[in-house]
């Protein structure tokens, strides 16, 4: 065991295989909406004297770097991680920037719908205001703030959302092939996604089949070193799963129920935020009854698209409760 490694043992810090010898940051990407920064996770106070100098990647460093190398100003940071124990939030916020956790897990799985989802609604939602904006010390310019993301080295977790986000984008009115997108992620940061199993998870998500042209890139030298060891983005260390996340929907003997006690016959599609869904509920409401969408009552009550069992003694609830159609476009 060399001094780094009996550093770590004795502060009870578990670094990811591989950090060390991993490029801190990816180039912006920038699909219009504000440049997107890929990049490992930074290290926050209470690692200081337990990684080398020589390599330690602050969250002061991180912003510096983006700022430096790229002349952007990091406005949000999305923090990927299953832990909590490489920075505190705060770090980050001292700095002027705004802070998300969405943890993911990185071992045997790729970020589920529901953490997608989440990401892409509060990116979008923090490009789209005014004031995330700085302005250009040469040019005098106002320019969109940057939005910092990192899982533990800034590839594949990092790589499986942020290439989900900018495919929904350029999917946008027109057909886009996924491994067009993969390629722009794996330019800016590169090699790209080399999990296998998160490319054909992609895939699969947007309903694409994987051409054979579309290869995972070989593992990093710098994560090859450390294979065969089990703890490939696996965070370890202190469970964040308790954070922002919604409870379970109440079941009955394996069966979904609603908030007002009626069964929830068929689920489809897949979770999103809170506050997306309402924005939905809202839309879909002002087509139903006419509203603007800013006028649309917060109190709203949405039916849904819950299908109605013709039973006996059920048919009454056709007359009995108001139902409304809408079709779309």
């Amino acid at each position: 065991m060399d001094t780094f490694e009996r550093e770590r043992t004795t502060k009870g810090l578990r670094l990811p295989h591989g950090w060390c010898e991993c490029p801190e940051m990816g180039a912006p990407i920038d699909d219009g909406f504000g440049p997107l920064i890929p990049c490992k996770v930074p290290l926050g106070r209470q690692w200081v004297g337990c990684v080398p100098s020589s390599v330690h990647f602050s969250p002061q460093a991180a912003v510096d770097l983006a700022f430096t190398s790229y002349n952007v100003v990091i406005g949000l940071v999305v923090d990927l991680t299953y832990s909590d124990k490489y920075y505190m939030p705060q770090e980050f916020v001292q700095l002027g920037c705004n802070y998300w956790k969405e943890p993911c897990r990185g071992r045997n799985a790729s970020p589920d719908p529901k953490a997608v989802n989440s990401v892409c609604h509060i990116i979008t939602q923090q490009q789209a205001d005014p004031d995330f904006v700085f302005e250009d010390q040469v040019s005098g310019e106002k320019r969109k703030m940057g939005v910092l993301i990192h899982c533990t080295h800034g590839f594949n977790r990092t790589g499986f959302v942020v290439t989900a986000l900018l495919h929904r984008r350029r999917l946008a009115g027109k057909l886009v092939p996924l491994g067009h997108t993969l390629q722009i992620f794996s330019q800016k940061r590169f090699p790209g996604i080399y999990k296998d199993q998160y490319v054909s998870d992609l895939f699969d998500y947007f309903h694409e089949d994987r051409p054979e042209f579309v290869r995972t890139p070989d593992l990093p030298q710098w994560k090859a070193s450390a294979r065969g060891v089990d703890d490939e983005d696996d965070d370890g260390g202190i469970s964040v799963e308790q954070l922002h996340r919604d409870a379970e929907t109440p079941r009955r003997n394996g069966i979904p129920f609603l908030p007002d006690g009626s069964p929830d016959l068929e689920e489809v599609g897949e979770d999103v935020p809170d506050e997306l869904a309402g924005v939905i509920q809202r839309l879909v409401w002002s087509k139903v009854r006419g509203n603007e969408l800013g006028q649309a009552d917060d109190a709203v009550r949405f039916p849904g698209s819950q299908p109605v069992s013709l039973e006996r003694d059920h048919v009454g609830n056709i007359t009995a409760d108001e139902y409304n159609a809408c079709a779309a476009e």
